[in-house]
């Protein structure tokens, strides 16, 4: 039987979520490629992190904008380009607290 298509991982990154599961999440159309666990920009000083893994060109997706407060395993995501200090504590700001920081 041919394989249809591979599956990856999906919000591995989460370590709780205070609350309803699908608060937090936004569906928004990014143009950026990416994979679960991505920090992306959103807008002027909001970030997010990808549920799901994209290639690039628009796509609605899954972005974890907000917490409730939710946990995020720190070893888990990728920063990218972005200063990790400062999105860090922006991601605070919006209820997404970073745990598990050091190796």
């Amino acid at each position: 039987m041919a394989m249809i298509q591979t599956i990856g991982t999906k919000e591995d990154f989460l370590v709780q979520m205070n609350g309803d599961y699908n608060t937090a999440f936004d569906e928004l159309s990014i143009t950026v490629a990416g994979t679960s666990g991505d920090v992306i920009t959103v807008s002027a000083g909001v970030f997010g992190i990808l549920a799901d893994t994209k290639e690039a060109g628009a796509e609605i997706v899954r972005v974890l904008v907000r917490g409730n407060p939710t946990t995020v395993n720190a070893q888990a995501i990728n920063f990218g380009s972005l200063a990790a200090p400062a999105t860090t504590t922006a991601l605070a700001k919006q209820g997404i607290i970073l745990v598990n920081k050091t190796k």
